[in-house]
């Protein structure tokens, strides 16, 4: 019977991990150089005045897509190594080679459904029960709210679309920007100020942020009897971020849970094998 190693699982992890570092570094230092996004007062058409966004400089978006397909695809293969590692455990053969992978699912009749010949089988094939409940209670569907935010899910939706079909869309998105509007002296608040991001309430961005995408619409106030247009102007400093289109979107801010939520299963997984 084999002894399970799973110094594979943490070489793969370790490897995402440094190429995750690096992209998150290559981000950090595109942003921080001379201000490639802003957002910025421009006079429009009608003559109005409304906070747009300008790209100075475009990033390196294809090569950071390939950068995520990439850690995606190390993690993957670690928690793939895993169950392989659990199956020889188990007492299964190592020249028989059980085909074998690590399930997720969000579904849980995907993952059930079909007895002997359902995923769960097929994918844990030789695998020990004892290993199997727990691979069970690691499901995204577990969680029953909010399931495609589940770090495994996540996962999923970026190494199924780069190893199937094609790499995953990178963008740069707004993660938050403050503006507010002017009275006609220029200096004076005409009311709060307004926080603003093109992010949905589960925390996921809409889309990408383009050139000349309008943040702020023109205002108007009434001042002593007439309309007047009020100015506007960004409050500090907009906070821009990188998010990739997979099966569902992903910010790069993820990863670092994802791979985290990795090493944790291979650690929790070391502790159970036999030594």
């Amino acid at each position: 019977m084999a002894t399970a190693d799973l110094d594979s699982c943490r070489a793969r992890l370790k490897r995402g991990k440094e190429k995750l570092d690096a992209l998150e570094q290559a981000v950090r230092d595109f942003f921080a150089d001379a201000d490639p996004y802003r957002i910025v007062p421009e006079q429009d058409a009608d003559g109005l005045l409304p906070l747009v966004v300008r790209i100075m400089r475009t990033p390196s978006l294809d090569d950071w897509a390939d950068d995520v397909g990439e850690i995606a695809g190390a993690i993957r293969a670690a928690l793939d190594h895993l169950v392989y590692q659990l199956a020889l455990d188990s007492g299964a053969s190592v020249t028989k080679r059980p085909r074998t992978q690590f399930p997720i699912f969000i579904d849980e009749g995907d993952y059930r459904n079909g007895g002997s010949r359902s995923p769960r089988s097929r994918m844990l094939g030789g695998v020990a029960d004892k290993y199997r409940v727990i691979i069970d209670n690691l499901q995204p569907f577990q969680r029953r709210v909010r399931v495609e935010s589940d770090p495994l899910a996540l996962l999923r939706a970026l190494s199924d679309r780069d190893k199937h079909r094609d790499r995953c869309d990178a963008f740069v998105y707004v993660r938050h920007a403050r503006f507010e509007f002017l009275n006609p002296d220029g200096f004076t608040p005409s009311g709060a100020g307004i926080d603003w991001s093109n992010i949905r309430e589960t925390g996921e961005p809409t889309q990408a942020i383009r050139d000349g995408a309008i943040v702020a619409p023109a205002r108007y106030d009434w001042h002593h009897g007439r309309k007047v247009q009020l100015r506007s102007a960004v409050v500090g400093t907009p906070v821009f971020d990188v998010a990739f289109r997979g099966d569902q979107i992903v910010r790069l801010g993820d990863l670092d849970r994802i791979i985290l939520h990795a090493f944790g299963i291979i650690e929790r997984f070391q502790s159970l094998v036999r030594r």
